[in-house]
């Protein structure tokens, strides 16, 4: 980094706060809570709710009456599973609830239309029995049964189901949506070859188009108030143009560990472009805790670079890449930010006070704002290209030293390039959320990010 020993730091703008949802007007964060109330009880649990709905605009499961206590605007996605049940499951929630589902069968109040259950699973042969349904290997040794997107009965006891979910779990009140794991076509398409869906073109367009009509179907009925209830899809780091509809079906990706530095690239970024095109929300959750990069995920070239320490780096990286792609102020709502998905330590030890910091609004789209080549080759023999991603803020620079292709997993010194800054005074903003001295250029390296104030 170039530095003018003239200049002083200054402090970065105070960000407009706000205890509900939205907390700030620059940036929108969502967390997944498998801590709160399951790892961690009584007053420790008090205290990190109360931080937690003070910093994340949604979240996905955790407890909606605690959030909504110290956040009456937080959104909320309970999670579930739809596409198979475990036999001896009664939880409504896990989407592994057969009891709750034969119970709902067994009432003829409720099954008005006396569906057959067995027509609600898939089988491997005939005759269609419980001894024929088609297994997945579930979690932790315990199998599953898939279920039949196309079938009537399955989908009105679907709508049920989600109903009591999203609408009437909560004593009065309601989730924005749900959360449905494993929803993409590697898990579903492991459906094909069954009785109901045989292997081939015709199999996949039937298995598939059936999961996208049942998206619809139930969005449309937990949204039936008028509210615009969204599910959520977790295609984790699959896509493709079925995983794309479920998506825009549901009204929301949940890009499962599809957030770190070493994603932080185009590809990543049109496909957040497309589902904001398409009012679709964007989860962009971390794939590494603080303590993944600090201990190597990435390998021995990822040092700390400019900041002061590996996870510092990552994840500023991250932190930039989401204001790569957030949206203007009229859409910011469709892309949120999740700094971790895992529960083994409170949420504020993965925060990164950079976030508090206002860079306001967008004033462009990303560009290219510096690009070559370097002498060696990539990990599969490629030229390697380097470019160096900018977008302008209100007030800021963001700058990422961004991989062009997926196999370019250096990020030692000697990928590194300087840039010059545009005219003016410029300061880093580290990861911490502290200013460095005004600078004219600055050295990134592979998977490196800067966001530069913009100095009075």
């Amino acid at each position: 980094i170039t530095v003018t020993a003239a200049s002083s730091p200054v402090s970065p703008p105070p960000g407009p706060y706000s205890p509900t949802t939205p907390h700030w007007s620059h940036i929108r964060l969502e967390v997944t809570d498998f801590r709160i109330g399951v790892q961690v009880h009584g007053g420790a649990a008090q205290a990190e709710y109360d931080w937690t709905a003070a910093q994340y605009d949604a979240i996905m499961d955790g407890n909606l009456a605690e959030y909504r206590k110290r956040n009456p605007s937080i959104k909320h996605y309970p999670y579930t599973l739809s596409a198979w049940f475990q036999a001896k499951s009664g939880d409504l929630y896990k989407g592994t609830d057969y009891l709750a589902m034969k119970a709902w069968y067994d009432d003829p109040t409720l099954n008005t239309q006396g569906y057959d259950i067995e027509e609600a699973f898939l089988h491997t042969g005939l005759p269609k029995t419980e001894q024929n349904r088609l297994v997945k290997a579930g979690w932790q040794g315990v199998n599953d049964w898939y279920a039949n997107p196309g079938d009537p009965g399955y989908r009105a006891y679907s709508l049920y189901r989600y109903n009591r979910i999203v609408l009437e779990s909560y004593a009065g009140q309601k989730s924005d949506g749900a959360f449905l794991d494993s929803f993409e076509t590697h898990n579903l398409g492991k459906a094909l070859g069954s009785v109901e869906y045989p292997t081939g073109a015709a199999g996949e367009a039937a298995l598939f188009g059936a999961w996208e009509t049942w998206t619809k179907e139930v969005r449309a009925h937990i949204s039936r108030d008028g509210a615009r209830r969204r599910l959520h899809t977790n295609p984790a780091q699959y896509w493709n143009d079925w995983i794309r509809k479920f998506a825009i079906a549901g009204g929301s990706a949940h890009f499962e560990m599809g957030q770190s530095a070493e994603s932080a690239h185009r590809y990543f970024w049109d496909k957040i472009a497309d589902m904001t095109a398409q009012d679709v929300v964007s989860q962009m959750l971390s794939g590494y805790s603080r303590k993944h990069y600090n201990d190597g995920v990435l390998g021995a070239t990822f040092l700390p670079g400019n900041e002061k320490s590996k996870a510092a780096r990552g994840k500023l990286v991250e932190l930039a890449s989401y204001y790569m792609i957030r949206p203007g102020a009229s859409q910011i709502d469709l892309v949120r930010y999740t700094l971790t998905n895992f529960w083994d330590r409170p949420f504020s030890e993965e925060w990164t006070k950079a976030i508090e910091t206002d860079l306001g609004h967008p004033r462009e789209s990303r560009r290219v704002y510096a690009t070559g080549t370097f002498s060696f080759m990539t990990a599969w023999g490629k030229s390697w290209q380097w470019r160096v991603w900018a977008r302008e803020y209100d007030n800021a620079l963001v700058l990422i030293h961004s991989p062009w292709d997926k196999d370019q997993d250096r990020y030692g010194d000697d990928t590194a390039v300087t840039v010059t800054l545009p005219a003016g005074t410029w300061h880093m903003l580290y990861e911490d959320g502290t200013l460095g001295s005004a600078i004219t250029s600055v050295t990134l390296r592979n998977a490196e990010a800067a966001i530069l104030l913009k100095g009075s």
